[in-house]
């Protein structure tokens, strides 16, 4: 040993604090470890359920590309909006000449059977002075 108790004494409690350190930083050590994997560990499952998210929003994408396809363009849009509407000014000019043609045979029919009621009327007022003609001449023969 030393020429020094003292100095053996310290040297001793020196030891004793530096195995207490060395427990204590491996203790420390070992915590950081078991933190760190842990925390390994939360950044793996965080990835993965993110990219679980971005798969399921991927999908959601491609169904929205998908429906976006079905639609019609704005192009195809206007041109069959303006041949429809091309075609219901043609069908309604020519529905509005069918209902002009119309009015005009009705009134032509109209005319004619007041015409014809005028007719009738003047052959039935003719035969009916024929008719008093007729008695007035039996009447004064007589």
């Amino acid at each position: 040993m030393s020429e020094c108790p003292e100095c053996d004494h310290l040297r001793d409690v020196m030891d004793e604090r530096d195995r207490r350190y060395e427990q204590e930083h491996a203790a420390i050590r070992k915590s950081m470890d078991a933190a760190l994997v842990a925390m390994k560990e939360a950044v793996i499952k965080a990835e993965a359920a993110a990219e679980r998210r971005f798969e399921s929003i991927n999908e959601f994408r491609g169904q929205l590309a998908d429906q976006a396809g079905t639609f019609v363009g704005r192009n195809e849009y206007l041109a069959q909006h303006a041949a429809l509407a091309e075609k219901l000014d043609t069908e309604t000019l020519r529905i509005g000449g069918t209902i002009t043609e119309l009015t005009r045979r009705m009134d032509r029919t109209s005319g004619s059977s007041a015409g014809k009621n005028a007719m009738y009327g003047w052959i039935i007022a003719g035969v009916g002075m024929l008719a008093t003609i007729m008695t007035v001449i039996i009447i004064a023969t007589r």
